[in-house]
This record gives C-alpha cells, structure tokens and sequence, in this order.
C-alpha cells in the first residue's frame, strides 16, 4: 500500500505542476492536439519537409529570444504521448545535431515512450547512444501499468485524499495512468492477417472487471519490416470492424526497407481527438467507444510496382485504459 501511496503523490504533484502551467501552455502551445511550438517543428522534421539542422536550431533560438522556456518544453508530451525527441527519433533523416540539441536542454531518452532501440541504430557509435540503450533496459525493466494499480492509486486518491471523482479522473488522466493491454503477433502468423479475406485480430478491450468500468484511451500500432535486400515502401491500411459495419482507422503505417540499413520499428497513435470514419458512410467511432468483440483489420495498400510478398517481423497492438465509476458506464441508448 505505501507503494501506491507513493505513486498517488507523484501523481498529485504532476498535476499541481501542470496547473500552474495551464496559463503558459495555453498562450504558447494554442495546439488542440497538445503540440507545443517544439513539437511542432520537430514534425517538420518527421514530415520530410526541407528542414536543415541550421535551419531548425535557428528557428529554436528565435523562439528562446522571444522568451520561449526551451528546457521546460524539452520533455513535453502532447495528447499522443510523444515528446519532441520521440518525434525526432522517428524521422527518416538522421538528426545527430538536433538530437544534441535537444539533449543539452534536457531532453531524456527515458522519457519517449516507445523507445525502439532498431531506429537509433545509426548512432550507435554516437556518444549519447549509451544513454538510450540504458532508457530502453529501464524501459523493459519497469513493469507496466495493470487495472489493479489504477484501482489502488483511484481507490487511494478518493477514500484517503478525499478528493471529489471529477479531479481525480483529470489527475489520473493528465498523468496518464492507465492500464495496459496488448496483442502481439509474430512473424509465423503476420502474413495470415495481411489479406483482404483475413481473419481480423481481435482488440485487447476490456471493459469491465467487478465493479469497473475501464474506458479506451489510447491505442498504439506498431509494426517492423523483415530484413530484404532491395528498397521497398508500403502503406499498411488500418480499419476496425464491428460486425458488419467496417471503420478506416486515421491513422496509417509506412514500412520501408532501405538497402545496407536494418529496418526500424514503425508506430502511429490512434487517440481521443480523431475518429475512425465508417467506410462508405457516415457514422463515426471514436478511441473510448471501442468495445469487446471488434477486431482491426490490416493490409498492405496497393502498390504498382512492389514485389507480391512483403513479410513483417512482428505487428503490436498497445491498448491503454482509463477507470470510470460505473455510474459513468454508456447507457444502452447512448
């Protein structure tokens, strides 16, 4: 119990941090997906767009004289979980500059969540490189969030902090303290979901254990492109099927595979703010109205002049989950 105690603390002293901060994040940011100015430059990198180290640390010290705190952002998370680091280590280009940069006003490698260590492979002889290899190790050691720990810290914070349901359900969810599920599929089993007529995988949703309610946050793919020796670029197309009505997810996969390279883990975030639109309809389903029973469907969108076969490593779902009283449980109507 001090355990959870402990951790009901943290949680507490997060979210009084990130309240004095509402002012400042809300005249600096003005972003409703959580994305910071630094954010927001570091997905031009992401993006591909022409931007050069110089370029992009210019436009960082023009933000620092304006007045702009740049070691207070530097580990910022927007509403998909991703730091500005994060969103750099998932660039095509190789960044050791900006990733300097970065790391000498504080980012932390600890921090970016997922850290895939396959895409930081071109700097392993960087000298930084050691201190990602020691997050990732952290990483895998650290246990993960189960619907237990989320009962005992909401327990804590309301019977013990006397704190009313709506803040703790802002703490809980500012901090992003979720439970945590996942599918995994190896590498014997991924070209069987990777057809039109396939079988779809079955989502790691949970809805209810006793007396709780857990609500959908967040939902993370992420996939790998076994090793080959020719260039190769494809879209996977993502889309949730229940029953009979089929939904595009908004969020897609593009496995590449670059000759001399070793192939990177690719990842996309389906969250809250967007929602997957019913093929051929109108209907919309969001993040927490997923449900047990639907499964997501995958394939390789078409590509003219791609080779017939095409074999991933593995293919991840992460799914993370929020607890609400049953009192806020969706009525039939609804």
């Amino acid at each position: 119990m001090n355990g959870y105690l402990s951790i009901a603390r943290i949680l507490l002293d997060r979210f009084a941090q990130l309240h004095a901060d509402i002012t400042l994040a809300e005249s600096v940011s003005g972003d409703a997906r959580g994305n910071t100015l630094l954010h927001r430059l570091c997905y031009k990198l992401q993006r591909g767009d022409p931007v050069t180290d110089v370029h992009f640390m210019d436009r960082v010290k023009l933000l620092q004289e304006a007045g702009y705190d740049l070691a207070r952002h530097a580990n910022a998370l927007n509403n998909q979980g991703y730091t500005p680091l994060g969103i750099v280590i998932q660039s095509r280009k190789h960044c050791p500059a900006i990733f300097s940069y970065l790391l000498h006003w504080g980012a932390r490698f600890s921090d970016v969540n997922p850290l895939f260590l396959d895409n930081l492979e071109w700097a392993s002889d960087l000298p930084w490189y050691s201190d990602a290899t020691e997050a990732y190790h952290r990483t895998l050691a650290k246990p993960k969030i189960t619907f237990d720990d989320v009962d005992q810290v909401y327990h804590l914070l309301v019977e013990q902090c006397k704190l009313p349901l709506p803040t703790v359900r802002r703490i809980m969810d500012a901090a992003e303290y979720w439970a945590y599920t996942k599918a995994l599929i190896k590498n014997s089993n991924i070209q069987s979901v990777l057809t039109d007529d396939s079988e779809p995988i079955t989502l790691p949703v949970v809805l209810s254990i006793d007396t709780r309610y857990w609500m959908p946050r967040r939902v993370r793919f992420a996939c790998k492109l076994r090793a080959i020796d020719h260039y190769l670029s494809r879209y996977i197309r993502l889309s949730i099927r229940r029953q009979s009505t089929v939904y595009t997810v908004p969020v897609h996969l593009q496995v590449e595979s670059v000759p001399l390279e070793p192939p990177r883990t690719i990842f996309d975030v389906w969250d809250e703010h967007t929602p997957a639109v019913q093929l051929n309809g109108r209907e919309q389903l969001s993040v927490k109205d997923l449900t047990c029973g639907d499964s997501l469907s995958l394939v390789f969108a078409p590509w003219e002049h791609a080779p017939g076969r095409v074999e991933l490593e593995f293919f991840q779902i992460d799914m993370y989950f929020t607890m609400r009283a049953t009192d806020d449980l969706p009525s039939s109507s609804d």
